[in-house]
């Protein structure tokens, strides 16, 4: 049972990630409740997430260390980035009332649309904050460069939509009866999990992007 108590262990990492994993995830919410900040708390949450995937925490880094540092590094970018990303859900609500005012064929038609819209729109946006945490680009250049990146790198894009979508599909609506079940996984580490496993994901694209930068 040596395997279970070595400190370098398999085992031990384990358990550090997840430990890592909930704490972040706490902060993240614990960061998000006044709403304003949620983007700061998410580009922070990114970037601890990216540093686990990458095994980067022996490197005298630690996760909440790095999560802490993005939040007030990227404070004001991520605001601006996160009120932009409001506008565009708050569109495509005004879009969506109004395809319901119509009628016949027409609205059918466009619905169509709408859901093309809502897809664009979050194919790009899921990038925004990674990338901020990452790269650390002015809010303009990230929009741009997050949405070139959905379209470039769309195994990666299509992955970062379905982890998510079936996070929440699993918590909240496969067993609705258990709600607070579901709320208390989100609070404890379904933030930071699910970012977690999206940030796996978007790694070999970014990687990709720091090649071609040197």
């Amino acid at each position: 049972m040596g395997f279970l108590t070595d400190p370098n262990g398999f085992f031990m990492e384990l358990l550090r990630k997840i430990s890592d994993i909930v704490f972040c995830n706490v902060l993240f919410c614990v960061l998000s409740l006044p709403v304003i900040t949620a983007g700061a708390a998410m580009t922070g949450l990114s970037a601890a997430m990216q540093l686990i995937a990458e095994d980067k925490e022996d490197e005298g880094k630690s996760a909440l260390r790095v999560f802490w540092q993005n939040f007030k590094d990227h404070f004001l970018r991520a605001t601006l980035l996160w009120l932009s990303g409001l506008l565009g859900i708050a569109f495509l609500l005004l879009y969506y009332h109004t395809v319901n005012s119509l009628e016949g064929g027409t609205q059918h038609l466009y619905r169509i649309t709408f859901y093309a819209l809502v897809l664009v729109f979050f194919a790009g946006y899921q990038y925004v904050f990674p990338m901020l945490a990452r790269f650390g680009q002015g809010a303009g250049r990230t929009i741009r460069n997050a949405y070139l990146l959905s379209v470039a790198a769309l195994p990666q894009t299509l992955l970062g939509l379905m982890i998510p979508a079936a996070a929440v599909v699993l918590t909240f609506f496969l067993r609705p009866e258990r709600f607070g079940g579901a709320v208390f996984f989100w609070a404890v580490i379904g933030f930071g999990l699910t970012a977690y496993l999206t940030n796996l994901a978007y790694l070999r694209a970014f990687r990709k992007i720091e090649e071609n930068m040197q």
